[in-house]
Formats: structure tokens, C-alpha cells, sequence
């Protein structure tokens, strides 16, 4: 998936196999390189095994989340991506959903921040 994003942006993607929730290996790889945003599509996400073992799941996700926000704040980094499962919103208010639905940015307006709700996720298909 990383080589077909490197073809469509023209871009180098650069993976590092680490734990988010060390805190010390994320702010390095942070003071290794300027970096404009974040595109965050790292949590765990079986909703079945969720039930079964919710601490390990708040564990993972929240901690990995607030590490990483940290390390935003601490190296002013204000372009964050939040990749997510419509499941974790609930049943909406009312649709369609729209940018004044219940679940908006409010502690921090000078992020730019968008939140990608995946209904039905597949895989990267070759045509981009």
C-alpha cells in the first residue's frame, strides 16, 4: 500500500516499526525530521475482540493517540489525519452527517484536523 501512495504523491514514505506507546522512540523519530502532518491510521479495530478485552483496546488506541499528540504539541505539528470506524461514533443525531454534528474540533481551532469515517474499508486497489 506504502509503494502505491509513494507512486500517486511522488513522495518517499519512510515506515519505522516501533511501539507509539514509547513515548521516547516516537519524540525521536520527531526530532529526526521536520514534520508538516500526521496521518494516523494505527489502532486496533476487531470490534469482537474489543468487547472481549476493552483495557488492552483503550491501552493501544488512546495511549498510542495521546503519545502521538504529545509529540504533535511538544514539535508543533498542527496537521493531523485521524483514520477511524464509523462504529465508533454510534447512532448519528440525524443524517446525513455534516460538519455540525455533535462530534466536532472544539479545544484546539488552529489544527487542521480531519477525521475519515470508513463505512465499508477495503483494500488499495491498483487503479488508485
Amino acid at each position: 500500500c506504502s509503494k502505491r501512495v509513494e507512486q500517486i504523491t511522488g513522495c518517499q514514505i519512510i515506515d519505522y516499526k516501533i511501539d507509539c506507546l514509547d513515548l521516547e522512540n516516537l519524540r525521536n523519530i520527531f526530532k529526526k525530521y521536520s514534520i508538516y502532518a500526521i496521518i494516523n491510521c494505527a489502532a486496533l479495530k476487531a470490534v469482537d475482540e474489543s468487547v472481549q478485552k476493552p483495557i488492552l483496546y483503550y491501552k493501544n488506541n488512546i495511549g498510542c493517540l495521546l503519545n502521538l499528540l504529545t509529540c504533535m504539541e511538544e514539535f508543533n505539528v498542527k496537521n493531523f489525519l485521524f483514520s477511524s470506524s464509523a462504529i465508533v461514533y454510534g447512532t448519528p443525531k440525524y443524517l446525513p452527517l455534516d460538519e455540525k454534528h455533535p462530534y466536532t474540533i472544539i479545544a484546539q481551532p488552529e489544527w487542521n484536523i480531519i477525521l475519515l469515517r470508513y463505512f465499508n474499508p477495503v483494500g488499495a486497489h491498483k487503479t488508485g
